[in-house]
């Protein structure tokens, strides 16, 4: 398993977006949230902020 807590600000952001999550910036004061995040997507857990929005056809 990846250690997150190794990880720079910049791929932890790249790891959540690969999930399909749209983080804001991962700076100091938000490294613990996002990296919280992370171990859940990682672990298998859902993200219940994580929306996806309908198909929509015209």
């Amino acid at each position: 398993m990846m250690d997150i807590d190794q990880l720079t600000n910049e791929e932890i952001r790249d790891q959540l977006m690969t999930y399909g999550c749209d983080p804001g910036p991962v700076v100091g004061s938000t490294r613990n949230v996002y990296a919280n995040k992370l171990r859940r997507l990682l672990e298998g857990g859902s993200e219940s902020n994580v929306v996806v929005p309908p198909e929509v056809r015209y």
